[in-house]
């Protein structure tokens, strides 16, 4: 691991603050993944998708489970409270996903990514 030294301009530890900038400009491909995978791919992209976000929430939450005090900050004490907000809305998106199910199985090939998904909402409202 690197030093802590290593400092970007921005003040936070560089390697941070790159693993942020990279998770955080995921959104577009990840929001428009239906235009632009193979619907025939969709399905198992979705699945290995959703268990990677899942790896990486159960990361924070093993860690915080393990460091209880973690959050507790001096220097900004509104800091946990922000990452514990954060981590809750996460955990709120994936709960969305446990609702909707896995988009898509073999009986979907053939069928628009729209429609695979529209298909599993749909059910999952039923």
């Amino acid at each position: 691991m690197a030093s802590k030294s290593v400092i970007h301009p921005k003040g936070v530890f560089a390697p941070l603050h790159f693993l942020s900038e990279a998770a955080s400009t995921l959104g577009i491909p990840i929001r428009t993944a239906e235009k632009w995978v193979e619907p025939a791919d969709f399905p198992a992209f979705v699945e290995e998708l959703d268990a990677r976000v899942r790896a990486l929430a159960d990361l924070f939450d093993s860690y915080l489970e393990e460091h209880p005090n973690a959050l507790e900050c001096r220097e900004d004490p509104g800091l946990g409270r922000c990452v514990e907000m954060e981590l809750a809305h996460t955990r709120k998106n994936l709960g969305f996903m446990d609702r909707i199910g896995k988009a898509g199985k073999k009986e979907d090939a053939g069928k628009s990514n729209e429609q695979i998904v529209r298909d599993q909402i749909r059910r999952a409202l039923m």
